[in-house]
């Protein structure tokens, strides 16, 4: 970019340049937010994604509709987070949604609480037996 900012004649043209690069252009940018907001509408868990890659993405995409100019207010948010969250996650989701105001919270806590339930997913139950055999008592 200093490349072509070197061969202007004025500081106006400079800033105008500037200005078109960085998506302030009105075409530019309506362009750029109806690709944000259509990435947002069919935003989704991808199949091995865990939860905080997902909640960084959603991040990711809120502050760019933000910079764009079309925010997305916070419950708004949550209220989608909540909803394409994964099958495994509906009982949580529904005890959020009933326990919480949504309308207060925010994708941290909501990102918080699916963790603690992925990582409580992952551990091994204490009463499966790993090696796969049936341990039998003398008396049994």
């Amino acid at each position: 970019m200093v490349g072509s900012l070197l061969g202007k004649e004025s500081a106006r043209a400079t800033w105008d340049a500037i200005r078109t690069v960085r998506i302030c252009d009105k075409h530019i940018r309506k362009s750029a937010v109806h690709q944000a907001r259509r990435e947002y509408d069919v935003l989704e868990f991808k199949a091995e994604e865990n939860v905080e890659d997902f909640a960084i993405r959603l991040n990711a995409l809120v502050s760019r509709l933000a910079v764009l100019g079309d925010p997305e207010p916070p419950h708004k948010v949550v209220e989608k987070y909540l909803r394409i969250a994964k099958p495994r996650f509906r009982q949580l989701v529904i005890s959020i949604e009933t326990l919480f105001d949504v309308s207060t919270l925010y994708v941290e806590e909501i990102t918080g609480r699916l963790v603690a339930a992925e990582d409580d997913d992952s551990r091994p139950a204490q009463h499966q037996q790993q090696s796969g055999k049936l341990l039998l008592t003398e008396e049994e």
